[in-house]
């Protein structure tokens, strides 16, 4: 038994990933490290087609030609020169893109291009440098000039805070950096002093996988990219965990190259790309996608639908009602914009992300959005070593056919399968077959991002969410980040709004709770913020929860004076699912999510906890609540449930949170064991 264990563990140590694709493939004398302004910056020059691949996160812009981000044209205002000493005017302003690579999922690669112009603009011109007399710094490229292809500056991007988020959740731990010394000293680790957050991988490291643009996704992007008969109305299919996420940032960034805006249709709401699991929602995307979905939550999406689950299972006709009214607020925005005559750089192309539900009722509600959508283009994504029941049916096609058949529009749309991002050949040949296995379930090599599983994801993605700053999001303000966690949610002063004068009504969705019991159900859960989807109500919803000693005496003397008045607590208005149907999607909108963290019922108060700021906050006028869990991590004080407590309170008295592991089937994540044998292998005695 001894021996049979230690070979298995050596065989999957064995059965890392070793990518030579990953690599870094600049020369590092081509690496420059320089000061301004007090910061350490980086200068890069690219030869033709070599990459940069990095762990971590910066700002990035182009000196001198074109680089590619996951499809995205990053381009300076010029062409690498053919002289230096020709070169630089007095100042040269350089436009600053952030970029994120976390370990979480496929890492960032920058490739160099031919000189390419595009019209994509940095997020915010606070994200823009002005250089002078660079010459110096240039002149180390002078021997090597004439073969330099393009130049980046990488800028330090410590000051947004994302790091921090790993403290919140130990599992998180490393989240941008490498975890293992051996790693570190094999990719000159003491380059990564230089500069935190910015680690490049500049040899071939173990389970280190940088995202592969398959060539089927360039090709048949560039079909929807020449759609010049009307906006262009794409959708991404498939199961999960075949790349749809990475495809649809793929191909914004590919649109955002001939077109101002794309629109964005989130259905998935299990992973969704803008706002927490739970919601489906439409997005407006100006900037390019430059790191996966808990870096760039956009709490201001045009309008959203809170479902209340990570699956639409529960309620598919509600679902579909809000994929509805999302299509037709789309199609508001298009018919404004054709108003004016627009050209194609100003049309409004669409792109939907659909679920990794392809059996029974979920592809069912897929042919449905298939009906809705009427798209021009469907990509199907596949997976060659899926295996049988992992991709679409073949006889999808023939279904898509018939649904548009049966459209009033009459529209076809184009059908393409594109391969999801796969191993390498050098790799698929290292893959160690195991014994008792069948030949479709094949093993592949493990990369840091396995060990994130889609509950890892979503809980990141909460966690981002709540800790976000909102005002200061996507600029470069002094003194202020992207992400805050200090101090922590528990000792975060709440906002609280009168549900007697400020609720127009609470819904509980799935599940009937009587009346007496509905405070109890609400306190401590996470809830949709709700209002009306044209931005008008009475005066402000909500107001922060400050309440001065006096205010506090003349309280508590009302109450002794009038006991039986302070005992007559009036419930709020409560939409049973029983009896009452979700907020209408045609008149409501979601705002945003929030974390109930106590109720007064004598004040007829509840306090809540958000990241969303005052103006969007004041047309709240109904809260909903789903079946979504809270991570229990994102209410722990400082200390991260350590000294036995949390906020000075004893575990076993604090309410709504457990820090015990209850020891019963379904208490934990499954993990898989490739070492129990069968009873008629085992010796007995």
């Amino acid at each position: 038994m001894e021996k049979r264990r230690k070979e298995e563990e050596g065989s999957m140590e064995t059965n890392k990933l070793l990518d030579p694709y990953s690599v870094s493939t600049y020369s590092p004398e081509n690496a420059i490290p320089f000061e301004h302004e007090g910061e350490t910056y980086f200068c890069i020059g690219f030869e033709k087609g070599q990459q940069l691949v990095f762990l971590g996160y910066s700002l990035i812009g182009t000196l001198f030609g074109s680089i590619d981000i996951g499809g995205a044209t990053i381009t300076s205002s010029h062409d690498i020169p053919t002289q230096l000493n020709k070169t630089l005017e007095p100042s040269h302003t350089v436009s600053f893109f952030p970029t994120f690579s976390p370990r979480t999922s496929a890492l960032t690669v920058v490739r160099s291009i031919p000189y390419e112009k595009t019209a994509i603009v940095s997020p915010s011109p606070t994200l823009t440098s002005t250089y002078s007399d660079l010459n110096p710094l240039l002149e180390s490229f002078m021997p090597r000039w004439d073969t330099l292809e393009s130049i980046i500056i990488v800028k330090n991007m410590e000051w947004c805070g994302v790091e921090q988020l790993e403290i919140i959740n130990p599992s998180l731990r490393n989240l941008f950096r490498l975890d293992n010394k051996k790693d570190f000293v094999l990719n000159d680790g003491p380059l990564y002093e230089d500069m935190a957050g910015f680690q490049p991988i500049t040899k071939v490291t173990p389970e280190v996988r940088a995202m592969k643009i398959e060539p089927s996704w360039s090709a048949k992007v560039d079909d929807v990219l020449k759609f010049e008969q009307a906006p262009s109305v794409s959708m991404v299919c498939g199961t999960k965990n075949v790349g749809k996420s990475s495809f649809a940032r793929y191909m914004i960034n590919r649109l955002l190259k001939v077109h101002q805006r794309v629109a964005y249709l989130e259905t998935d709401v299990g992973q969704t790309e803008f706002t927490p699991s739970g919601l489906v929602s439409l997005n407006i995307v100006e900037s390019p996608l430059l790191g996966p979905a808990f870096t760039h939550l956009n709490l201001k999406s045009k309008r959203s639908f809170f479902i209340g689950s990570t699956s639409p299972k529960n309620d598919s006709t509600y679902y579909q009602d809000c994929i509805h009214q999302l299509l037709h607020t789309y199609r508001q925005e298009v018919d404004a914009i054709s108003d004016h005559d627009a050209n194609q750089y100003q049309l409004l192309p669409l792109v939907v992300n659909t679920s990794g539900w392809i059996k029974g009722l979920g592809y069912d509600l897929l042919l449905k959005i298939v009906e809705y959508v009427e798209p021009t283009h469907i990509f199907s994504l596949s997976s060659i070593s899926g295996g049988y029941g992992h991709n679409l049916p073949e006889y999808f096609a023939d279904h898509v056919t018939a649904s548009q058949q049966t459209s009033p529009s009459g529209h076809h749309p184009v059908l393409l399968s594109i391969e999801a991002p796969t191993m390498t050949s050098s790799d698929s040949q290292s893959i160690p077959s195991l014994p008792n296995q069948r030949q479709r379930r094949t093993i592949l090599p493990s990369t840091m991002a396995d060990k994130y599983q889609a509950i890892d994801q979503r809980n990141l993605m909460m966690i981002s969410y709540m800790y976000h700053d909102a005002q200061a999001f996507g600029t470069r303000q002094q003194g202020r980040g992207w992400w805050n966690v200090n101090p922590r949610l528990v000792n975060r002063v709440p906002w609280t709004i009168d549900w007697r004068q400020h609720l127009q009504g609470i819904w509980v969705l799935f599940e009937d709770v009587p009346l007496p019991q509905l405070l109890y159900a609400l306190n401590g859960s996470l809830v949709g913020l709700v209002g009306n989807a044209n931005n008008k109500t009475e005066g402000e919803a909500m107001e922060l929860e400050e309440e001065t000693d006096a205010q506090q005496a003349a309280s508590t003397n009302g109450e002794k004076g009038s006991k039986s008045q302070s005992l007559a607590v009036i419930p709020p208005k409560y939409h049973s699912p029983m009896t009452s149907a979700p907020p209408n999607p045609s008149t409501t909108t979601c705002y945003g999510l929030g974390i109930i963290r106590a109720i007064d019922p004598e004040q007829h108060r509840i306090h809540l906890l958000t990241p969303l700021p005052l103006d969007h906050l004041c047309h709240v006028n109904a809260l909903v609540k789903g079946d979504l869990d809270i991570p229990v991590h994102i209410m722990l004080d400082q200390y991260v449930g350590a000294r036995n407590q949390n906020c000075g309170v004893p575990w076993r008295q604090v309410p709504y949170l457990s820090h015990d592991v209850i020891d019963s089937i379904g208490s934990s994540a499954p993990k898989l064991r490739r070492n129990v044998m069968r009873r008629s292998q085992q010796r007995i005695g």
